[in-house]
């Protein structure tokens, strides 16, 4: 069995690699689409690789109350 990385280990290393993206996104002239865009393609994946590499799955048993809760959360900023 596979021995859990710490959750402090993850912080820092989350620390460094956002320091890092920052400091790349300030010598390049990206919009802030472009930037939420290419973060989101890189974060969805890690998240499908280490999903895989885990033998996990993604699927929910319940999907519904997953958009359920979408849908409140994004209803105020609706309203605004």
């Amino acid at each position: 069995m596979r021995e859990e990385i710490p959750a402090p280990v993850l912080m820092v290393a989350a620390t460094l690699l956002f320091a890092t993206m920052g400091m790349f996104v300030a010598s390049v002239d990206y919009s802030t689409g472009e930037i939420v865009f290419y973060r989101g393609v890189v974060g969805t994946a890690i998240v499908i690789l280490l999903t895989q590499w885990r033998g996990k799955t993604l699927r929910t048993s319940l999907p519904w109350m997953h958009l359920g809760r979408r849908w409140m959360r994004a209803s105020p900023g609706r309203l605004a």
